[in-house]
């Protein structure tokens, strides 16, 4: 029996090390820049990826670009709860955009990895927030890392004749017209699937705007500029996003037709490059700092 309970100890031990070693490798290649933060901030910007061309040149204002591709509100709200924990937070920028509360977005989010920055206050109990943060870093229990661990492994093993095709990308002012409009139709048939709102997402957002009347946040809604081709399937489309802070007494900062004459500022039809995050950065903040 005692040998037996040896041998038990020396298996678990060795599971032990095994996963400690995979998840800290399979949070790096899953999670990559999703894990980086500031906390020598005092205003942050959240939003899905039309935040991100606005890059690191928020700094310039002293506000932390704080955005992800594919965020949705509930990502939002446990990165809002991690930083009224360990920082003070004087104000948050959110993206209100028209597809914010869209139904697409219960499905596109990053909830596998934001649970990164769950905090206690993101559930209704202590047993659902330590079980979950177990099983976070129990890497074999997580599909995506496990594949993402498979993938980075077995390309040591691959042969590098399979070369992929690089065809050049062009940029929206170098497509077609009938080229944006397919462009335009594809992302709005893909963000706007069904015209009612998704009451989840409402309910998060609701949190986000209780949680910053709760700690004397300045909360402040932003949307982003959009094409002119895309702005004309959207004009009339909206899921409420702005409309609910509106509804709330909350600033709302409306971008959406500042560009629609510089298809040279988009890289595609609903974001920004480069060139357009960094003549939008004073237009949205100059303002502000006044």
């Amino acid at each position: 029996m005692k040998k037996f309970i040896i041998n038990i100890f020396y298996f678990l031990s060795i599971l032990v090390v095994l996963n400690t070693i995979l998840n800290h490798y399979g949070n790096e290649l899953y999670l990559g820049s999703y894990k980086e933060h500031a906390l020598d901030f005092h205003s942050y910007l959240l939003s899905d990826s039309r935040g991100l061309p606005l890059k690191t040149h928020t700094e310039t204002y002293g506000i932390y670009n704080f955005s992800a591709e594919s965020d949705s509100y509930m990502d939002m709200k446990r990165k809002l709860n991690y930083l009224i924990k360990y920082t003070k937070v004087d104000t948050i920028y959110l993206t209100v955009d028209d597809h914010t509360l869209s139904p697409y977005r219960e499905g596109s989010n990053n909830l596998d990895r934001s649970i990164y920055y769950a905090t206690q206050e993101d559930y209704p109990n202590s047993f659902q927030y330590f079980k979950d943060k177990l099983l976070f870093n129990i890497a074999l229990l997580q599909p995506k890392k496990r594949t993402i661990l498979k993938n980075h492994i077995t390309s040591y093993f691959k042969s590098d004749s399979n070369q992929i095709n690089n065809r050049a990308i062009k940029s929206w002012e170098q497509l077609s017209e009938v080229e944006r409009l397919a462009d335009a139709n594809i992302r709005f048939e893909y963000q706007h699937p069904d015209s009612y709102n998704s009451e989840q997402l409402i309910s998060h957002l609701e949190a986000i705007i209780k949680l910053c009347n709760d700690h004397n946040i300045t909360l402040i809604g932003i949307q982003y500029p959009l094409t002119r081709d895309y702005l004309e399937l959207t004009r009339n489309v909206s899921h409420g996003a702005s409309e609910l802070f509106t509804k709330k007494g909350l600033k709302v900062l409306d971008y959406r037709t500042i560009f629609i004459n510089n298809n040279d500022y988009f890289s595609n039809q609903d974001h920004l490059n480069d060139k357009g995050g960094k003549e939008l950065i004073p237009l949205l903040f100059d303002q502000q700092s006044d």
